[in-house]
């Protein structure tokens, strides 16, 4: 059974490609409904940045171990223990009102642990389901429509908890968070085995697998670039999660609907940029250097950001911002997976996640080490470090292939 998700292209298996949609779909209501009940609760981007740094901890610390354990066991096994970990960070800020307590700051710290170690195990585990279920030739292509899935489904995610919070309230969107997490979970024990080539570092130890993933990375010039160029992006697209709520309540002093339609604008620009490269990424340069300019020019609109002050041009910046993140992250995955073999693609792409929360950290910890009090003044410093570090890495880049 097959479900083509653009004619003449690239096609997923359906329980695969469900499950890109729905795992997306709980991450747009997961960044809307933490980050306005963090930003609600203490209205403080510096506390907001805080939530999501848990996150981005727990990749630094647990990424490359969970990077063998995908290489290692069943898939649809750390499917579903990763949803189960996802359904009990849903599941607190449920509980907690009908217990009798009343959410806190800190209930949110637990939330985003648990969420973090969920997400972590999903993301290695689906990458490498599909790297395994895909010829060579074919991979970029299902790299950037898979792309295009998560960000439709995002887009679907980010709106519904926008819209959920404004007219329900936030008890509500995480219950329809932990519905999504139960369906993925019994999803994904519809997908056939894939297991991938076996490899000898597999039953080594930890430790020599986990080496041989980062060995992988500099070892070789261009796959050090790319991860660097992946992981800042990726760091780019967390820091405005953790900073719009607090750009919509408290510099616009506007509400979740705004929320919302300023993350699907980001989305959208995503999603574009998916279904160009999706048709075009054939003839993409093999050069690591296009990811950087793509780098560039995300730190620029980032930077441009910080300047705007109504709401619909602050919605065709995220546009810009999801667009060019989207081109960065799609083009670097895409020559990542040509330079990476299948049995190594689990270590070597968390390892790189455990690489962007080192950049994660600097960013959310940065309101409270600046003492910055407007998500305005993070989008401009952070927007000027990302082009000056894009242009650094454009020149390592040079020659490699």
């Amino acid at each position: 059974m097959f479900l083509p998700f653009l004619p003449g292209f690239v096609s997923l298996t359906a329980p695969l490609g469900i499950l890109f949609f729905l795992s997306s779909f709980a991450r747009g209501l997961y960044i809307v409904v933490v980050g306005w009940a963090a930003v609600s609760l203490t209205e403080s981007v510096a506390a907001t940045g805080r939530v999501f740094l848990i996150g981005h901890l727990v990749l630094l610390f647990l990424g490359p171990f969970a990077g063998v354990l995908v290489d290692k066991f069943s898939h649809s096994r750390i499917l579903f223990v990763g949803q189960a970990l996802n359904l009990a960070a849903f599941g607190i800020p449920v509980l907690a009102p009908q217990l009798g307590a009343q959410l806190t700051i800190f209930h949110l710290y637990v939330v985003a642990l648990l969420n973090g170690i969920g997400v972590l195990t999903m993301a290695g585990a689906l990458e490498r389901y599909l790297a395994n279920s895909t010829e060579p030739e074919a991979r970029r292509r299902a790299i950037a429509f898979a792309g295009a899935v998560n960000n439709v489904s995002l887009v679907t995610g980010i709106f519904v908890a926008g819209y959920a919070i404004h007219y329900s309230s936030i008890t509500t969107t995480f219950a329809i968070g932990g519905v999504t997490c139960v369906l993925v979970a019994m999803l994904s024990q519809l997908l056939p085995p894939n297991h991938g080539p076996a490899t000898s570092s597999a039953s080594g130890s930890y430790w020599r697998s986990i080496s041989e993933g980062m060995s992988r990375i500099v070892s070789q010039r261009s796959l050090l670039v790319l991860s660097l160029v992946t992981s800042m992006s990726f760091s780019v697209g967390q820091l405005t999660n953790a900073l719009l709520p607090g750009f919509v309540k408290l510099d616009l002093n506007l509400e979740s609907d705004a929320l919302a339609i300023l993350d699907a604008s980001w989305a959208c620009g995503g999603i574009l940029c998916s279904v160009l490269l999706a048709k075009y990424i054939l003839e993409v340069s093999s050069s690591a250097r296009i990811a950087c300019i793509s780098l560039i020019l995300l730190g620029f609109v980032t930077f441009i950001v910080s300047m705007v002050s109504i709401l619909s041009f602050a919605a065709i910046f995220l546009f810009l911002m999801g667009f060019f993140f989207s081109s960065t992250r799609i083009v670097a995955d895409a020559l990542t997976l040509d330079a990476c073999p299948a049995a190594l693609v689990g270590r070597v792409r968390l390892n790189q996640q455990s690489l962007t929360s080192l950049f994660g950290v600097a960013m959310y910890l940065s309101p409270t080490i600046l003492g910055a009090q407007s998500s305005q003044q993070l989008f401009s410093l952070w927007g000027l470090f990302i082009c000056i570090f894009g242009f650094f890495l454009a020149w390592v880049a040079r020659g490699s292939s």
